[in-house]
């Protein structure tokens, strides 16, 4: 569950930190959880990371990352 927050952006980054991408969640549902809609554009292979922030008064404050990878699926 994403700590609570009135408005949210994600960061989208590349193991490598370049060309970050952003995208806009929906409203945060009544389970606590977030949908994120990122543009219908593949990713290539690699490491990622998503950064969470919460947008209050014109800041944004980090309030969690997750890792991941996408891969090829080949063995």
């Amino acid at each position: 569950d994403a700590p609570a927050s009135k408005a949210y952006e994600v960061e989208v980054v590349s193991a490598s930190g370049k060309d970050p991408l952003f995208a806009l969640p929906s409203e945060q549902e009544q389970d606590g959880s977030l949908t994120l809609q990122l543009p219908a554009v593949p990713l290539p292979a690699g490491l990622y990371t998503i950064r969470l922030y919460g947008l209050a008064g014109g800041q944004r404050q980090l309030l969690d990352q997750y890792s991941f990878e996408i891969s090829t699926g080949a063995p």
